[in-house]
């Protein structure tokens, strides 16, 4: 909650051409830095939509709006937390939540927001809602969680 409120009393900003303007991140497709994103223009009294690249609404908008389409990049910036989810898979186990907890807060220090699990004869699945400052962050969890005894998958999910 407190990265949310943070993101939202600091703008990010992203480096457009050569401006910078106001601009919404997509909830459709959760966009954050170190994905590849474009901007759509809807309209001039609304903030620039920033979508990843392989998003379908913005694969069908294209046909709409592609003279509105703008290329965009990610600036720098490691203060701003953006919200992901993932979806990990594998064989349950006692202590498995710990493990899991334990890679997020403390080795990765990531704030989570929730955290879903089940286990059905033996098999585990779970989605986790986690702060992370980009792709190059996401992946290092993601590839920590793959190290954990009985974890089979672990994938983002796209809204």
């Amino acid at each position: 909650r407190e990265a949310r409120n943070l993101r939202k009393k600091e703008k990010t900003r992203l480096n457009v051409v050569t401006e910078d303007i106001e601009y919404q991140v997509s909830s459709c497709c959760n966009p954050i830095p170190g994905d590849e994103v474009i901007g759509l223009l809807q309209d001039h009294d609304y903030p620039l939509q920033i979508h990843r690249t392989k998003c379908p609404r913005v694969q069908e908008q294209i046909t709409v709006f592609g003279n509105r389409l703008v290329k965009v990049n990610w600036m720098n910036n490691q203060s701003i937390s953006f919200l992901v989810e993932i979806k990990i898979t594998g064989l349950d186990k006692v202590g498995l939540i710990n493990e899991i907890t334990r890679i997020i807060s403390n080795d990765l220090n990531l704030n989570i927001k929730s955290f879903h699990i089940d286990a059905n004869q033996g098999i585990t699945e779970g989605t986790i809602a986690v702060y992370v400052q980009n792709t190059d962050r996401l992946s290092l969890l993601m590839q920590e969680l793959t190290k954990v005894e009985g974890i089979t998958n672990v994938v983002r999910i796209d809204q």
